[in-house]
């Protein structure tokens, strides 16, 4: 199914809170979870380590608004759920990232770097933390949409059943509520100067953050990369979608004049992984936190 199939009355609706059925604190994972190949394999582990306490802040710069949507059932109901979808995503991160760190990972210490980042980021205005957040969801749209529209991405990177399931179910409810943050930056401030600050601090603050953390792995794990790892990192990286010139261009896209989420159709993928990941997720569990 293409996204040009899906008539506007057919396209995909709600936010729903999901979990999936995969205890990943003992999640089926090898050393190195790229197989024989330590550079994309710190990679996801960095990323997954950023997410629970920049989840957070993106949860909190959300419910600093949540009075101002009081009169707006629609928007105040995707609010809702943005906060309940990006709740459990922190908590089944941490879960991963506790494994993460027994299999050898630094989790604990970019965790705690992303928290330092996220504290600053808190000083910062109301509308400022809400434009981080925006730019942050624009981020992780990219990735969501490169790796549920790209099987060989997923293949090269996410090759453990539990992984996959994980990074799929994570990238659906990013599809899902890829503009929540953006359109209610747009009824607090919806200035081009803010968006674009917005973008900036996130790479600067949690970015950056994130950078830090994966040299450090690297640094760590250095004994392992010889020519074998060297040459499969750089196979891989031929493979997969989700780093490359594309995905840059694409993240670059949201500094363009008129931009908004919306422009990146991916009705097709979520109406697609919907009906793929249902047998494998609880829907509307009791908490999301």
């Amino acid at each position: 199914m293409t996204a040009t199939a899906i008539a506007a009355t057919d396209r995909p609706t709600g936010i729903p809170i999901r979990r999936p059925k995969v205890d990943l604190a003992n999640a089926d994972l090898d050393r190195w979870m790229v197989p024989g190949d330590p550079l994309f394999s710190h990679l996801l582990a960095a990323l997954s380590a950023a997410f629970p306490n920049g989840e957070d802040f993106f949860v909190e710069s959300v419910r600093n608004y949540r009075s101002r949507v009081e009169s707006d059932p629609v928007l105040k109901a995707r609010v809702k759920g943005f906060i309940g979808q990006e709740a459990m995503h922190g908590r089944e991160h941490r879960a991963l990232n506790a494994r993460l760190s027994a299999l050898g990972y630094p989790t604990e210490d970019l965790d705690r770097d992303i928290l330092v980042a996220a504290t600053r980021l808190q000083k910062l205005p109301k509308p400022v933390q809400l434009a981080i957040t925006a730019a942050s969801e624009h981020f992780t749209t990219v990735l969501a949409r490169t790796v549920l529209g790209d099987e060989q991405t997923r293949e090269t990177l996410f090759p453990a059943p539990d992984a996959r399931l994980l990074i799929t179910w994570h990238a659906l409810e990013e599809l899902e509520h890829k503009d929540v943050a953006f359109d209610l930056l747009k009824e607090v401030d919806g200035s081009y100067a803010l968006r674009v600050l917005g973008l900036l601090l996130a790479a600067g603050g949690f970015g950056t953050a994130l950078a830090r953390g994966y040299v450090r792995g690297v640094v760590a794990d250095r004994r392992h990369l010889g020519f074998s790892a060297l040459r499969r990192h750089v196979r891989n990286r031929r493979k997969q979608q989700m780093v490359s010139g594309r995905s840059a261009l694409a993240i670059l896209g949201y500094v363009r004049p008129g931009y908004h989420p919306r422009h990146m159709d991916t009705d097709a993928l979520v109406v697609e992984w919907r009906e793929r990941l249902g047998p494998y997720v609880t829907t509307n569990p009791r908490r999301a936190s």
